[in-house]
């Protein structure tokens, strides 16, 4: 607990979240806070985070009665812990200032919260003595906006599970990563769980497949998730093999196509998120190369491309090793 002008008192019940460190809040309120009225006064504030990981600061400021005088919730935008000392100083001396051009019997006697501003905006420059804004007594201060650098991932490790027209779970890694301001770009690397089996003569041939899916994103904030249209180009690498065979000239060949998707994710700011994304294109299979094979009968038999079109439904887990911070 700190005291300022031996007349006010700041704690909070969140001191290892930093946000905003004890010192920054003391030191704040010390170059806004003026002369306070006779009596012993305590500002008291904690970091509270919601079930959608939005962040907001408790704000109370309690007299000599145990009820408080002044409560505030103060939602914080991704880097509001910045200037979140401010905006403590802020709402605590226009209290004040409001309180004393009450009557002196009034301010003896209980008082009504004043009205935060409905936004405080912060700059790096130094901020001429705020005023106190008119508004209703039943307003609700709205969200601290902030011009310091925030904290935002540019890239994304993907790991996903689907569904595709083969009729066959596939899974699969990759990675994503932020070009500009709602424009970003996935690759991925799939397998289908359970390769395409064929039987003819007794002889048994597996086609498996993997599928590379790079996608260019158009994206957009909607609240606490961010959705967007997707441009797909998937590319199908194919291979047989069968038993029992006497010659099997196969290789690899690739499957190009093209089409499009959706998407809605997490928000980009935590470490941790998800995505759910369905896609539709084109593959065009008729200029792939042929695969050919010979049983122990002489029999030789063609392995035709997977198919003429693509469609996945897929669940994304994504990880951010890292966050840079963007202005």
């Amino acid at each position: 607990m700190l005291r300022v002008f031996g007349l006010l008192d700041v704690s909070t019940s969140t001191p290892d979240a930093l946000c905003p460190p004890l010192p920054e809040v003391e030191a704040a309120l010390a170059g806004l806070v003026g002369g306070l009225p006779e009596g012993h006064y305590s500002v008291r504030y904690a970091l509270q985070r919601s079930v959608s990981g939005s962040k907001s600061i408790r704000l109370e400021l309690y007299g000599a009665q145990p009820e408080p005088l002044l409560a505030r919730d103060l939602a914080l935008d991704e880097g509001g812990c910045d200037e979140a000392a401010r905006a403590i100083a802020v709402v605590v001396e226009r209290y004040f200032e409001r309180l004393s051009e009450e009557p002196a019997d009034a301010a003896s006697a209980s008082v009504a919260e004043p009205p935060a501003p409905t936004v405080v905006e912060v700059s790096d420059a130094p901020a001429p003595p705020p005023k106190v804004a008119k508004t209703r007594e039943t307003e609700r201060p709205k969200t601290v906006e902030t011009t310091a650098a925030r904290q935002e991932a540019r890239f994304l490790v993907r790991g996903l599970v689907g569904w595709t027209e083969r009729k066959s779970p596939e899974v699969g890694v990759g990675f994503g990563f932020s070009f500009l301001r709602g424009l970003s770009g996935t690759l991925d690397l799939t397998h289908v769980l359970f390769p395409v089996r064929e039987e003819f003569e007794e002889t048994t041939l597996t086609n498996h497949s993997l599928r590379l899916l790079p996608s260019l994103r158009l994206e957009a904030r909607v609240g606490d998730f961010v959705g967007g249209v997707s441009l797909l180009a998937p590319l199908g690498i194919e291979w047989a093999n069968g038993s029992p065979l006497v010659d099997a000239r196969t290789g690899l060949r690739a499957v190009p196509g093209l089409g499009g998707g959706i998407h809605i994710s997490s928000s980009p700011a935590a470490r941790w998120g998800w995505s759910l994304e369905a896609g539709a294109a084109t593959t065009f299979p008729d200029g792939a190369k042929r695969f050919v094979v010979t049983n122990s009968t002489g029999q030789s038999v063609e392995v035709l491309a997977a198919s003429s079109w693509w469609l996945g439904l897929r669940i994304v887990g994504t990880v951010r090793p890292f966050f840079e911070e963007t202005r």
